[in-house]
């Protein structure tokens, strides 16, 4: 009999959902992103993630109210997990457990759903997120997940699957870009096969994923009949649910989240948006508990052409701050009329997507999220303050974050940028380049181990020792390198900013064997939502091996060095730094540090650069016209070869090393740009920032471009 349609009869009539979690391999392989695997029994690995979720390991199989089985797979190969409950929350339980193990275990988990041969799932989630998915098309805009296709969605696989499986998924294909247009095709039969039926869609997403057919086909009763399994007893942690019925409290908390909403960091400095476009900005706040009424109010300060247009509230079902599905729970919505979008003053709304009850699941709670829509013209700035009351109108508000936004036209356009199709990302970059909402100044320099360190911590004290008011506070977060047990260490603490450079931790950000890869210092107000300015230090990326990434034998590790305040004169009062000091305390620096490169400029990006977790471009090399993804460069920017060959931005003060300068004719700068010459390089100064696009031009030789013959 075919086994395809051996596999299609076992799956007709039945609902079945499943979780099938990737072990590392035993042994390291040729990728940055699946170091190998720590001497843990996923048993008890999955055992205490269920606690977490509120399901604890019964005292006896008699006792237990849930039960959970996993399948046995070796290292490098997918262990499966099926859940017993069969009211409905098997799916959102498995959808809990897939971000919360492949965060806690550095991997990836596929949650995998098929109802009746009528509609399936496959989402597949990478160190806690979820990263792409497949689904029935008439799910598309119910499930509201992440959908990533093309030479991009290759990328993220062989993240996701790791060297060796990628590799074998894509045999007989021999270069990287044949390997990447292999995958793209076979992804695109795969989606074709939702033309068929569900259970064909699905085992086709599955086989590119090497998940086994049968796997994602079986359900707990299925699972429960195969040889040597594992089996989880489980029952409601104590005491739980009656935590949660005891709770009176509607406590709701605004979340900062600028990695997600990453115009919550720029407040008081201007957000940019687009001309004559409609945005969407949101405002995500914790619910722990049921809620019947709630009113939204959005005071607004406008002038030119900005109005709101609509206004939203939807609830998600969240467990450990994790959402469980990306399908709202409960949504309102109400169109805003012109004349009343356009006014100043307070907008109130009752939300009528309400009442939500007290969460029935151990653990669970709501994630509220505001959304309005923003119509703007050719002109326009506008400030946005959300407030929610909930229970009653009476009662006292809870005040959200405020947005200030500024439309945007798009002046400079990178070299060689697509100006006729502009992709959404391509777009964000150009508007935050042409938007002044940030002084940054950063240097890239070869890292030389202590010394370069010093240099760069000398900087520092030097632009902070003037500054002595007591109200503000230096929030230090660092990241260290990866270790042998795959886990990245991260720590993050908050100390008066008068005496931080006492503290015995200052010190430590720059000893080499602490191994920080990542260090960040924000500044501002105990209270404040988001620093005003801050500082970072960052090394290229190294394996768990201490083996730098992307470098070929020329090359060598980089470290990155910067400073930002935001570009408002009320954040700076606040501050009482002074901009003109710090800036000529950067230029002097830097013209003693023999920088790779170098650049001071004004735009909406706060300096970031590679992490262990993800790859950061700048906004000018995101606006340019490199497909960096597409390219296989991603990874790569950071070294120092790459530094030594390709300016990373733009800006009007530029300091270039003598491997940069060499390639460029500085006598053609004279004309409209102050050229000055020191021990290892160049700094340019344009006399008038509008010449950007000409000294744009003579630069072509080291702008971002697209080598040949790099591989995956």
């Amino acid at each position: 009999m075919n086994p395809a349609r051996t596999e299609r009869v076992a799956s007709l009539g039945k609902s079945t959902a499943s979780l099938h979690l990737l072990l590392p391999p035993a042994q390291p392989v040729a990728t940055l992103r699946l170091p190998a695997l720590r001497r843990t029994d996923p048993q008890a690995v999955v055992g205490r993630a269920y606690a977490k979720l509120g399901w604890a390991v019964a005292a006896s199989p008699d006792s237990a109210t849930r039960g959970a089985i996993l399948t046995p797979a070796a290292p490098g190969e997918y262990v499966s997990i099926y859940d017993s409950a069969q009211d409905g929350s098997a799916e959102t339980t498995l959808r809990s457990l897939a971000a919360l193990l492949s965060k806690t275990m550095a991997t990836t988990a596929i949650v995998t759903l098929s109802q009746a041969d009528e509609r399936f799932l496959f989402i597949i989630y990478r160190l806690g997120r979820q990263i792409d998915a497949a689904m029935t098309e008439t799910d598309r805009s119910a499930e509201g997940l992440t959908c990533v296709r093309g030479r991009q969605q290759a990328h993220l696989w062989y993240e996701a699957l790791g060297h060796h499986r990628f590799m074998a998924l894509t045999e007989p294909a021999q270069d990287a870009p044949a390997r990447i247009a292999r995958f793209v095709a076979m992804a695109g039969q795969a989606a074709a096969a939702a033309n068929d039926t569900a259970h064909a869609a699905l085992a086709a997403w599955c086989r590119l994923a090497g998940v086994p057919v049968a796997a994602a086909l079986n359900g707990y009763e299925d699972a429960a009949r195969l040889p040597g399994l594992s089996h989880l007893a489980l029952t409601a942690a104590p005491g739980s649910r009656r935590a949660a019925a005891r709770s009176a409290t509607r406590a709701l908390t605004p979340i900062f989240a600028p990695e997600d909403y990453p115009y919550q960091a720029f407040f008081p400095a201007a957000w940019p948006v687009a001309e004559a476009a409609t945005t969407q900005f949101i405002w995500p706040v914790a619910l722990q508990s049921g809620l019947s009424s709630l009113r939204v109010a959005l005071h607004l300060d406008r002038t030119g052409d900005v109005r709101l247009e609509k206004i939203t509230v939807s609830a998600f079902t969240t467990m450990k701050g994790e959402v469980v599905s990306a399908t709202p729970l409960a949504s309102w919505g109400q169109t805003v009329p012109e004349d009343i979008g356009s006014i100043e003053g307070d907008l109130a709304f009752d939300a009528d997507l309400l009442p939500l009850p007290e969460p029935e699941t151990p653990g669970a709670a709501y994630l509220l999220q505001i959304r309005a829509d923003i119509v703007t013209g050719d002109s326009g700035e506008a400030f946005i303050t959300p407030s929610l009351r909930a229970e009653s109108i009476s009662a006292a508000p809870l005040m959200l974050p405020t947005l200030r936004l500024r439309v945007t036209p798009r002046i400079w356009l990178p070299k060689g940028a697509p100006a006729q199709d502009m992709t959404p990302v391509r777009l964000d970059a150009l508007l935050r380049l042409n938007a002044p909402a940030v002084h940054n100044a950063v240097a890239l320099l070869a890292d030389t181990g202590d010394d370069v360190r010093a240099s760069v911590r000398a900087f520092m004290e030097r632009v902070l020792a003037p500054v002595t008011a007591t109200r503000l506070v230096a929030t230090i977060e660092t990241q260290k390198y990866l270790s042998g047990d795959f886990s990245v260490p991260k720590s993050r603490q908050t100390v008066p900013l008068h005496s931080l450079l006492q503290t015995p931790a200052w010190a430590r950000l720059f000893e080499t064997e602490r191994q920080f890869q990542s260090v960040r210092i924000g500044i501002g107000l105990q209270d404040g939502p988001a620093p005003l300015a801050g500082m970072v230090l960052q090394t290229s990326l190294r394996n768990e091996r201490g083996e730098d990434v992307g470098q070929t034998r020329f090359s060598g590790p980089s470290l990155a060095a910067a400073f930002w305040m935001l570009a408002e004169d009320g954040a700076l009062d606040l501050l009482r730094l002074n901009l003109r000091d710090a800036r000529d305390h950067f230029a002097s620096w830097v013209g003693a540090s023999a920088p790779l490169q170098a650049w001071a400029a004004e735009c909406a990006w706060i300096p970031e650069f590679d992490y262990h977790d993800k790859f950061v471009m700048t906004p000018y090399e995101s606006a340019g016209p490199v497909d960096w993804f597409g390219e296989n460069l991603v990874g790569t920017l950071m070294d120092r070869a790459w530094l030594c060959r390709h300016l990373r931005f733009v800006a009007p003060r530029l300091w270039l090393g003598w491997e940069l300068a060499e390639r460029v004719n500085a006598t053609q700068l004279t004309g409209f740009a102050h050229v000055t010459q020191y021990d290892d390089g160049i700094e340019i100064v344009l006399r008038d920032p509008r010449h950007l696009p000409l000294l744009e031009h003579r630069l072509a030789a080291i702008l971002p471009g697209v080598p040949q013959g790099l591989g995956v």
